[in-house]
């Protein structure tokens, strides 16, 4: 019996497929991030241009992080799953290909500062 070929031209054209991370959003945050996924993809953009997203290291010791979207400054914190993940993606919804290797995930808290573009650096440290 012959064996499906399967199509791999994207798969070496892709530069993306081995980028990837964790990241756990409360439930605005992850519905704004949708919503522009699904117009960046009914309009044809790239979904890296979708944005006005940043991340922010506030915390070293603390890992504390700040995720600026939709001019709202969200806490977040970088944490160590409890074993590796395993992350999988596919082209055709029949064959997987492993695409990264994930032990840390970045929490957004449901905590957030309005106006951070508006505010100083000592306001944005009080809040964090």
């Amino acid at each position: 019996m012959q064996q499906p070929r399967i199509n791999t031209e994207n798969v070496f054209r892709d530069k993306e497929l081995d980028a990837g991370f964790i990241l756990r959003a409360n439930e605005e945050v992850a519905r704004v991030l949708k919503q522009q996924m699904n117009e960046a993809n009914q309009s044809g953009e790239n979904v890296q241009m979708m944005s006005e997203m940043s991340l922010t290291l506030y915390d070293r010791h603390k890992r504390c992080y700040g995720v600026k979207i939709d001019g709202k400054l969200y806490l977040a914190s970088l944490v160590d799953l409890p074993c590796i993940i395993e992350a999988q993606k596919t082209l055709d919804y029949n064959t997987f290909y492993k695409s990264c290797d994930a032990s840390q995930m970045l929490y957004v808290h449901n905590v957030w500062l309005e106006g951070a573009d508006n505010r100083s650096e000592a306001e944005i440290m009080a809040f964090v």
